[in-house]
């Protein structure tokens, strides 16, 4: 729950954060291939998303994430 209320906090001040960049603002240990990394993260996005809170798109840049609006 932690993070996920990093998450929402971080995009309530951005308007929009790509995957990784939002990775190493919640976790000081992120490392997108390591234990808590992209995988991990992408799991926290995906609950946001179903929850209705966020959206994550994926697009040719990889996902980008924002407040659902």
């Amino acid at each position: 729950r932690q993070f996920r209320g990093r998450i929402v906090r971080l995009l309530g001040e951005h308007d929009e954060m790509e995957l990784d960049a939002l990775g190493h603002r919640i976790r000081v240990d992120y490392a997108p291939d390591g234990e808590h990394g992209r995988e991990w993260l992408r799991g926290l996005v995906d609950d946001l998303d179903d929850d209705g809170l966020i959206e994550a798109d994926d697009g040719e840049g990889g996902v980008v994430v924002s407040l659902r609006r």
